[in-house]
């Protein structure tokens, strides 16, 4: 998933004016010593929640790319409570824990629908509008919509260049360099023939003919942040084995090593992913084979019994396992690969198209989007109440007192709950979710 190497940058961004000190730890790659340094100070005593709410927010976003969901979200719930006292901030805070939460659990359309709220907020500040757009960026190509997630990056960079912020030159190379990891990575599945495929943006995958790995590694030599820098190279020597080079391997392996040690829990994965549909563009099938075995086992499953689920991160992965096969004359195993990527490419297109699909029109209209999956937002005790009221928004008699009788609480405490987690009262939401369900049908 692309979103797990940019997120540290982007997050340490966020809240470089609270720890100034581990964003540069971030930048200079030592991500793994700044998440250290931060559990210490997260768990001494004498440290005051409601001063150190960005500190604690950095925090749960690292656990968050280290792969220690759980803890993070416990995290991102402390940081919430910390604000309380702001309805504004629990507001945008927690639409854009959600959104980043859901990105990595592969569920791209709530993603862009959390987004939406804090880019479309006028309350919240210009950081946290900008990093929200870069975040629905990064779920838009992770959703296969690509060509409208360059167009997003390259609006953006135009965008940054009038914005008073502080970072402006990291904030500007990081959207650069994103946008430009989406060309590449666009290149390489044109070259392997992945832009006819159904779970992409089929009719505006083709390649531009003035795109050239020199292009590109221009733009990349300028990458200034150490960080990035190991990604930079990585995509140089990525595009050298796409087009046949085999002198670039020792560099894709030593890529993949370091991001071992930096603990980033999924990409070591999509490294693995990319380098494969690398050589399988040019048909080294044994290179590629190489990279990927080590993942077979995540797929095999699926390919004997394809099941639903959040797996879209697999969909590169089978399709390079059915390509190998095909090319190693394994008719059989190629068929049983290629039954279980067309399956999974179907879920996909049934999942997050209609959130995808109504968050690029109301980019082209400039109106609102549909509410989002409010109950990522609450806690499991709440999210009945949440469901019941979205079940009979055509009541126009709905009271709050039922929806709390419905979920078993208190009116008081469903009050509660829901200005602690979403900054709204359950009327102000329920009439939020009347008007955009109204916006929505005038919409289509």
């Amino acid at each position: 998933m692309l979103a797990a190497i940019y997120f540290p940058v982007i997050a340490g961004l966020a809240g470089a004016r609270a720890v100034p000190e581990e964003l540069r730890s971030i930048v200079s790659a030592d991500l793994q010593g700044a998440l250290t340094r931060m559990a210490r100070r997260m768990h001494v005593s004498g440290m005051v929640p409601t001063q150190d709410a960005q500190a604690w927010q950095l925090y749960a976003d690292l656990l968050l790319t280290c792969g220690k969901s759980e803890e993070a979200e416990s995290a991102y719930q402390f940081v919430q409570r910390c604000v309380r006292g702001s309805r504004v901030g629990v507001r945008i805070l927690s639409c854009r824990n959600a959104a980043w939460q859901a990105i990595f659990r592969h569920r791209f359309g709530l993603a862009l629908m959390s987004f939406s709220r804090v880019i479309e907020d006028e309350e919240a500040s210009c950081v946290a509008r900008l990093e929200a757009r870069v975040g629905a960026s990064l779920a838009l190509y992770c959703a296969g919509q690509v060509d409208e997630a360059v167009g997003l990056c390259d609006a953006l960079s135009q965008a940054l260049r009038t914005m008073q912020i502080e970072d402006h030159a990291l904030w500007s190379e990081l959207v650069a360099m994103i946008a430009e990891d989406m060309r590449i990575q666009r290149r390489v599945r044109t070259l392997l023939g992945l832009h006819e495929h159904l779970h992409t943006s089929a009719a505006k995958y083709a390649l531009p003919e003035a795109s050239s790995v020199a292009d590109h590694a221009r733009v990349l030599n300028a990458v200034s942040c150490e960080f990035l820098k190991h990604r930079a190279n990585y995509l140089v020597a990525l595009q050298r084995l796409a087009c046949g080079e085999r002198d670039g391997l020792a560099g894709l392996h030593k890529h993949l090593e370091w991001t071992v040690r930096m603990g980033l829990a999924s990409y070591p994965r999509l490294v693995r992913t990319e380098c494969a549909m690398a050589a399988l563009a040019t048909h080294l099938e044994g290179v590629a084979e190489q990279f990927i075995a080590p993942l077979e086992t995540l797929v095999c499953g699926r390919a004997s019994a394809p099941r639903s689920g959040g797996e879209r991160d697999q969909i590169e992965l089978l399709y390079c396992f059915a390509k190998i096969r095909q090319l190693q004359d394994k008719s059989k195993e190629a068929l049983r690969y290629y039954t279980a990527y067309a399956s999974l490419a179907i879920e996909i297109l049934r999942s997050d198209n209609r959130a995808v699909f109504a968050f690029l029109g109301r980019i082209e209209r400039g109106g609102i989007l549909p509410v989002d999956d409010v109950s990522l937002r609450l806690p499991p005790k709440y999210r009945r109440a949440y469901r019941y009221m979205v079940e009979n928004l055509h009541r126009a008699r709905l009271s709050v007192g039922e929806v709390a009788a419905e979920a078993g609480v208190t009116e008081r405490a469903l009050q509660a709950a829901f200005k602690a987690h979403l900054g709204l009262s359950p009327g102000e939401l329920l009439r939020r979710v009347r008007e955009e369900q109204r916006r929505e049908i005038e919409y289509i």
